[in-house]
């Protein structure tokens, strides 16, 4: 498994308060049914991409429910060159 924090540091990000954390116990948990409930601002999109890219699990298919959405995921996978 590769470090979930090498990926904040290829993304240019410095990870916010629990956000490594975060990321670190979601990709333990990747091979089974996993939920991820955080406030807004949290940065939910980034740590998923942090947990997917550390167990070398990506490209995956991402189900949205809004263009803007799928943008903003988009564009958080072109910034850290996804």
């Amino acid at each position: 498994m590769r470090s979930v924090e090498e990926f904040f540091e290829r993304c240019g990000l410095t990870p916010r308060p629990g956000q490594v954390e975060v990321a670190e116990q979601l990709a333990r948990m990747l091979d089974g049914s996993v939920g991820l409930e955080a406030p807004t601002g949290f940065g939910k999109t980034v740590v998923v991409l942090a947990a997917l890219w550390s167990r070398e699990l990506l490209p995956i298919t991402w189900r949205v429910r809004t263009y803007a959405v799928a943008r903003h995921i988009a564009d958080e996978c072109a910034r850290c060159e996804l």
